[in-house]
């Protein structure tokens, strides 16, 4: 499987980094984009890209701005919509690059809601086919966002933006001890904190979109882990409940934690299989 290294540069200068498998394929079956989830980058999503190439799928990927090889402060936005806008304009490129070839989104945790704005706001730039979302981040346990932490960013953010003000747990991202080592080890792992501003901007972007999910009508699969202790599965159901999508799919793995596409016990494979098979379906 070919692996093409590339830069673009976005509307603040930054330069960020993206990967392309598989794109020398001539009978491609679609360009599946996938969006990773926040303190983590494009690399790690490895398998899930090498059963996509498997089943005829250009997939691809870049390190949003302050993540991974790409540039911009360590996990730290102002607005959402800088995130929103880089996938605008890696999407506007594959469009250019594949102009006969259906497009999907692939989106985990952070990934996920910025696949949904896209959707939600963007449609017609877009033009997407359908989406996945893996444990999107649309509803918050309390382990994870207390209330006093609500509150001790909201000051935070106006005098120190960049001040950290919750633990990003590795522990509760998998139960596989080799991919906690792994995440753990990761040189282009963020493992800080979260930041005042970052955690602000997260949530006001959630607030922009809650109860809008009747909004969305395109295809999509949504997939939740019900041990996920980071963003709780009631999320996904919520989603899948409210949205107009006469094609919708939900699917809870019992037990599974927060990155459900790295766990043990074959529930990993079974979630990237279940990806590329409802992707295959539909193209």
């Amino acid at each position: 499987m070919d692996a093409a290294e590339n830069v673009f540069v976005n509307s603040d200068g930054h330069r960020i980094h993206s990967v392309r498998w598989n794109a020398g394929q001539a009978d491609a079956r679609g360009v599946a984009l996938i969006l990773h989830g926040g303190a983590e980058h494009s690399g790690r999503y490895v398998p899930m890209v090498t059963e996509l190439a498997s089943r005829g799928f250009i997939v691809v990927s870049h390190d949003h701005r302050g993540h991974g090889k790409s540039e911009g402060p360590r996990l730290f936005v102002n607005s959402f919509d800088e995130y929103v806008e880089d996938a605008i304009q890696h999407l506007q490129i594959l469009r250019a690059d594949f102009p006969a070839l259906p497009v999907y989104l692939i989106g985990h945790s952070m990934g996920a809601t910025i696949a949904l704005c896209l959707v939600l706001d963007h449609s017609k730039d877009i033009n997407v086919k359908g989406m996945v979302l893996v444990a999107p981040a649309f509803v918050s346990t309390q382990k994870s966002v207390p209330a006093f932490k609500v509150v001790m960013a909201r000051l935070a953010s106006k005098i120190y933006p960049q001040m950290q003000v919750a633990p990003i747990k590795p522990g509760w991202m998998s139960r596989d001890p080799q991919v906690l080592e792994d995440y753990k080890t990761d040189p282009l792992v963020y493992h800080g904190g979260v930041k005042a501003r970052w955690g602000l901007a997260y949530l006001d972007m959630l607030a922009a979109v809650k109860g809008r999910f009747a909004e969305v009508q395109l295809p999509f699969l949504t997939m939740h882990g019900s041990g996920d202790n980071l963003w709780s599965c009631k999320g996904s159901e919520l989603f899948h409940e409210e949205a107009s999508s006469t094609d919708k799919t939900i699917q809870i793995f019992d037990g599974a934690y927060h990155q459900i596409h790295h766990e043990s016990e074959g529930v990993g494979s079974q979630c990237i299989a279940t990806i590329a098979s409802w992707l295959q379906d539909r193209s």
